[in-house]
């Protein structure tokens, strides 16, 4: 990633890094087991949540939870990214 890259994504770049430190105390273990039938959990949250919204108020806490509980709660994921069969097969 050359400077100019990585000042444009500086704000994307907090805002990944404020979702991995932060994930696990904002979902519930019901949650939680939805987000790992996927075959890359964490990229499908930051990925959805900073395509929907502005990464600058990512980083508030309060507004992170609630953002994602409804995420969550919609099974929203669901379309956009691969999930892992049981068997180890990828399924879309």
């Amino acid at each position: 990633m050359t400077a100019d890259e990585l000042i444009y994504n500086a704000e994307r770049i907090a805002a990944a890094k404020f979702i991995k430190e932060n994930i696990v105390s904002c979902i519930s273990d019901d949650e939680a087991k939805y987000l790992l039938r996927f075959k890359e959990p964490l990229a499908a949250v930051i990925e959805t949540i900073l395509y929907r919204y502005d990464p600058q108020y990512i980083a508030e806490r309060e507004w992170f939870s609630d953002h994602l509980y409804d995420l969550l709660d919609k099974r929203e994921l669901d379309c956009d990214f691969e999930a892992e069969a049981a068997n180890g097969m990828t399924m879309l």
